[in-house]
């Protein structure tokens, strides 16, 4: 079905070229950023692109804009920067980033190169995150909560877990477009405790609450309901055995 799809995509693409006289491929590609937002109409399909590319390819057209923006003196849109931090070391982050790397290349399984071209892909990624959030910065505009999450995202996805607290730590409510999600400051605690400082890791609760939003540490709560759980079964088995000394003591 989705190859008939992308058939019939393709064929309403060259047929709407050869009406205007244009280059194959031409309307496609000039009418991309168009085709993002319609419904029903899936990109990879139309623009023939290799399952599971279409955000490197975001990427990649993000990356020229910015280049183009950079050329005639402009700042470059919010839209070119989320793309960017989307898409930056996209072959190091999970397919839906929320933030969770990837497993680290074992060198047990792995030849070196393998780890070699991981730890590679990881700074290059991080570099244009830190561009994209240097030119977010630049002439003292307030940031776009989408693109502040995102960066976020992006760089604890990537491994830069002191650049996510740095920016967490740098990017108060005043300096944004909007209210951040919590989602925003939970990588800045999930990057503490990457680093494994305890001291940094409250740091970033503090920061987090201050904003207004409770942290929960789901991991202590699961500890905790997991020891609820096992007194209850010892209270239980205490029922069943009559021992109702213990019931009283407890």
């Amino acid at each position: 079905y989705k190859r008939e799809r992308g058939d019939m995509l393709r064929a309403v693409a060259a047929a709407t070229e050869r009406a205007l006289g244009m280059r194959p491929g031409t309307w496609a590609q000039k009418h991309v950023k168009d085709l993002r937002e319609a419904p029903g109409v899936e990109r990879r399909l139309l623009m023939g692109w290799a399952p599971g590319t279409t955000r490197q390819h975001d990427f990649e057209a993000a990356v020229r804009a910015f280049g183009r923006a950079g050329a005639e003196g402009r700042e470059a849109s919010w839209e070119v920067l989320v793309d960017i931090v989307r898409g930056a070391g996209n072959g190091q982050r999970r397919a839906r980033c929320q933030g969770e790397p990837v497993w680290d290349v074992d060198p047990l399984v792995e030849e070196g190169a393998a780890r070699q071209r991981q730890e590679k892909e990881r700074r290059n990624g991080t570099r244009w995150v830190r561009r994209a959030i240097e030119e977010a910065q630049r002439g003292g505009r307030p940031v776009e909560k989408k693109f502040a999450l995102q960066a976020a995202f992006a760089l604890r996805a990537l491994k830069a877990d002191q650049d996510t607290v740095e920016w967490v730590r740098t990017l108060t409510e005043g300096q944004v477009e909007g209210v951040l999600s919590p989602k925003f400051y939970l990588q800045g605690v999930f990057s503490a405790r990457a680093i494994g400082d305890d001291g940094l890791i409250q740091e970033m609760i503090d920061i987090m609450t201050k904003a207004g939003h409770t942290y929960v540490d789901k991991e202590a709560k699961a500890k905790e309901n997991d020891r609820r759980t096992k007194e209850l079964d010892w209270r239980r088995v205490d029922f069943q055995n009559g021992n109702e000394e213990v019931m009283r003591w407890r």
